[in-house]
């Protein structure tokens, strides 16, 4: 970072603080109009505003709110959960959340890691 500092004085630089795959998919795209450097952080949302409330990251984009005094949010997406099941699982066809909530719940499930907001957000929006 300091050799870049020395070379291109006239660049900026941003710390950024992500999740890894949003910041892939949204981020980096966007990266080239910034027309700066950055230095990324990867992880989960608390670690994340730990970053920011301790100044080692400028922004932080994350889908869980902490109210804590001199950080500001600003909404830019609305998440979208998705269930992924191989193509030969037959899925019952009904408008009743009750069953739908039911077969869900007879279900194998895989989680990917041991803390499971995401997971519990889902549910939560299916049983709603």
């Amino acid at each position: 970072m300091a050799f870049k500092s020395i070379s291109l004085p006239s660049l900026r630089a941003i710390r950024i603080g992500s999740a890894h795959e949003f910041y892939l998919e949204k981020v980096i795209p966007l990266l080239p109009r910034l027309k700066t450097c950055t230095i990324s952080t990867f992880g989960t949302a608390d670690p994340l505003l730990e970053l920011l409330k301790e100044d080692k990251v400028d922004i932080v984009i994350t889908s869980k709110k902490h109210v804590t005094p001199g950080i500001e949010y600003v909404k830019l997406y609305d998440e979208q959960f998705v269930v992924v099941a191989p193509a030969r699982l037959e899925v019952p066809e009904t408008d009743s959340l009750k069953q739908r909530e039911q077969w869900l719940a007879a279900q194998n499930w895989i989680s990917y890691g041991l803390e499971l907001p995401i997971i519990r957000r889902f549910w939560r929006g299916t049983a709603a």
